[in-house]
């Protein structure tokens, strides 16, 4: 009976041993596990950022006419680029007819211009540009005796002009107000009648932009 006692106590402690062993090695492993599932599991790759492509800055063309020059005999077309959004180059050809009195005029003549933008973006808003137009002036002079002169002079004309620029849709309008120069002189009947000075300038154009 006392070998059966003693055995019973080695295997109760060795039973206690065991679950002590056990229980304090279950966390350890369950941590060993849970780290090595982990480490097994692919690391969250974040989606590349992709910035918007910048904004292109929207350039146009305008093509214009004079509406009111086409009342009194004067035509005119203009052809506008933008280079910048605060600068532009333009090209212009221009013809006027004009009767007065004994006085028959004709002129015929071509222009290149910068304008200078501010308060908005090329071609629309205000502007300050500089023009210079050459072209040939044709004189023509009779009186009541059919006595005739022709006399042709060529003319160089810089300008300067403030203005402002509507665009409404691919609608353009342009008003502008300046001084030109005028150079030039006609000899008409042997007599000599120079014009050159300073001389107020009016604009306003229609058109559209492309």
């Amino acid at each position: 009976m006392g070998n059966r006692s003693w055995w019973r106590v080695r295997v109760a402690d060795a039973v206690c041993a065991l679950l002590l062993t056990i229980t304090l090695a279950g966390p350890a492993i369950g941590q060993e596990s849970g780290a090595s599932s982990s480490a097994m599991e692919p690391a969250a790759v974040e989606p590349p950022i992709v910035e918007p492509p910048a904004k292109q800055d929207e350039h146009y063309s305008t093509l214009d006419i004079n509406p009111f020059g086409l009342v009194i005999g004067m035509a005119s077309l203009e052809y506008q680029h933008t280079i910048r959004n605060d600068l532009s180059l333009s090209v212009r050809g221009s013809f006027w007819k004009m009767d007065i009195e004994e006085w028959r005029f004709q002129f015929i003549g071509a222009g290149v211009g910068m304008r200078k933008y501010w308060g908005g973006r090329a071609p629309r808003g205000g502007y300050m540009a500089l023009n210079l137009d050459a072209g040939i002036l044709e004189v023509t002079y009779t009186n009541a005796l059919d006595l005739m002169d022709t006399a042709v002079a060529f003319n160089l004309i810089p300008n300067v002009m403030f203005g402002y620029s509507w665009l409404l849709g691919r609608f353009h309008i342009d008003a502008g107000i300046g001084v030109s120069y005028l150079m030039g002189e006609v000899v008409v009947l042997g007599s000599r009648f120079p014009y050159s000075g300073l001389y107020p300038s009016l604009g306003f154009n229609i058109g559209f932009a492309f």
